[in-house]
């Protein structure tokens, strides 16, 4: 099985393959169920794990918005629209995949000390 990093990526090939249409509406869906699914089969994806923990926060920062309880769907289909939501959707992902990545160097870097 993929981890939640690998299948964002088939989103930039063919998203209606994976989540059914370009909506944003349908993406967060399908990262809901994900989302249920962990929490009965737990696995080892440090990656989704620091999803579902802090990408709302960074899309807030990101976005200039506020800490609200809006979550990041609604920011980022406000921020843009129906054609341009999954585009920023990924844009931002890749920015906090980078983010995500750097840490774990970080810590890594800080543990071998």
């Amino acid at each position: 099985m993929n981890d939640l990093y690998e299948t964002f990526q088939l989103l930039k090939v063919r998203p209606a393959n994976v989540i059914g249409s370009r909506s944003i509406e349908a993406l967060f869906v399908f990262v809901q169920g994900w989302r249920s699914h962990r929490s009965y089969a737990p696995d080892d994806d440090a990656f989704a794990e620091a999803f579902f923990c802090s990408f709302n926060s960074f899309v807030e920062h990101e976005l200039g918005q506020s800490p609200s309880a809006k979550g990041w769907a609604m920011l980022i289909s406000e921020a843009s629209t129906d054609d341009t939501a999954l585009n920023l959707f990924l844009e931002l992902l890749e920015r906090f995949y980078e983010k995500h990545r750097d840490d774990e160097v970080s810590k890594e870097s800080g543990s071998s000390l």
